[in-house]
């Protein structure tokens, strides 16, 4: 119940500040992958740092999103309307 408590709450100031809610979510989802390379480093008994899984993650959602936009901007124009230059 605490964590549905946590993500209602998060989803309002999201919404009352919109500013902020792109670069909160950008982060806590960067947080969940990072933890999720070191956990994996850990159980493997692989080397490498938080800061190594910070980076890493940061770089696959920055690739996933940029590769979102990438489809998006190409599906907003028709073949029968290219973009203007």
């Amino acid at each position: 119940m605490a964590l549905i408590d946590a993500m209602i709450n998060t989803t309002l100031s999201n919404l009352q500040n919109p500013s902020e809610a792109a670069p909160k979510a950008r982060d806590e989802e960067i947080a969940r992958l990072a933890h999720t390379y070191w956990e994996g480093r850990q159980k493997n008994g692989l080397p490498g740092s938080d800061v190594e899984d910070w980076l890493r993650a940061e770089a696959e959602v920055a690739r996933v999103r940029d590769a979102a936009i990438d489809e998006a901007s190409e599906e907003s124009f028709p073949a029968s309307d290219p973009p203007a230059r």
